[in-house]
């Protein structure tokens, strides 16, 4: 803007030339600091080029002393990806989360963003890719490559994560992966594998059931536009006591007796905490 700004200022008459004659191209006084100049001086003086001041005349004698617009301004890229190719790869990933991942009741610490779901730590991004890639699709709707998988999974979904090794989720997981670790016979390592593994195949099935009975709530409230409800609406109606027949689930959510700090590994700053015994109890 101030090289247009000068040009503007020193711009001979773009009508007519010192003859009175019709102009047929442009022409301008250069000066620094009150003193007379030529091109070459003034592009050094600005640190512009050849042909970046032969842009510059061009685009002033078109438009003015305006800012230059670039060319690519509001078209997006050819290798961008479609809304509907995401929205289809986001919904793959949350379908996919709400069948296999632990849902955790509310966000770490004070933070008042959305509670994580961890899936199971031997289900990396790989893996689901595989599955995602293997899954059919509509012809029309394209698969993205895993660079842009991941990329809409860190993007869209940040609070999907694979458990770590040390995320404490379950007592009775901690309490097994330690016995395997800490066994010495081959028979004590059989054992409490095979402890851990029935441990997980129960929790699966309860899981299941537990969906199982999440999704026949879900359709009966869809059923009867009941599931979008706001009920903090100014405009919003309870409904009659006994007036609607539907199925209910309630779910009793409770943590494990701990000690702070509860071990050496364990993630966020409750390590640095005194040693209180604490019962956590959630409905």
């Amino acid at each position: 803007m101030l090289i247009l700004g000068k040009l503007e200022a020193f711009q001979f008459d773009p009508e007519k030339n010192s003859h009175g004659k019709e102009r047929k191209r442009e022409a301008y006084a250069y000066s620094f600091k009150g003193q007379k100049i030529c091109e070459t001086a003034f592009r050094v003086i600005h640190c512009a080029g050849l042909h970046y001041m032969r842009n510059l005349r061009v685009h002033f004698k078109k438009n003015g002393a305006v800012p230059r617009v670039h060319g690519n301004k509001g078209r997006l890229p050819k290798n961008v990806t479609p809304f509907d190719v995401a929205k289809g790869t986001v919904d793959f990933i949350c379908n996919f989360a709400s069948r296999n991942a632990i849902q955790m009741p509310a966000a770490p610490g004070r933070s008042k963003g959305i509670p994580p779901v961890f899936l199971p730590s031997d289900m990396s991004k790989k893996k689901v890719f595989e599955l995602y890639t293997a899954a059919e699709a509509p012809a029309t709707l394209r698969k993205v490559s895993y660079c842009v998988f991941c990329s809409l999974w860190r993007h869209c979904l940040p609070h999907i994560q694979v458990m770590g090794i040390k995320t404490d989720v379950c007592d009775t997981c901690r309490k097994l992966r330690d016995k395997v670790s800490d066994a010495r016979t081959e028979d004590e390592k059989i054992e409490t594998s095979n402890a851990l593994v029935t441990h997980v195949t129960d929790s699966r099935s309860q899981r299941d059931k537990y969906l199982d009975m999440s999704d026949e709530c879900r359709v009966q409230l869809e059923a009867l536009n009941l599931l979008d409800v706001d009920t903090t609406a100014a405009t919003y109606t309870p409904p009659q006591a006994n007036s609607v027949h539907l199925t209910v689930h309630y779910t009793f959510d409770y943590a494990q007796p701990v000690v702070l700090p509860h071990m050496a590994q364990q993630i966020g700053p409750l390590y640095f905490l005194s040693l209180y015994k604490i019962q956590v109890k959630m409905l």
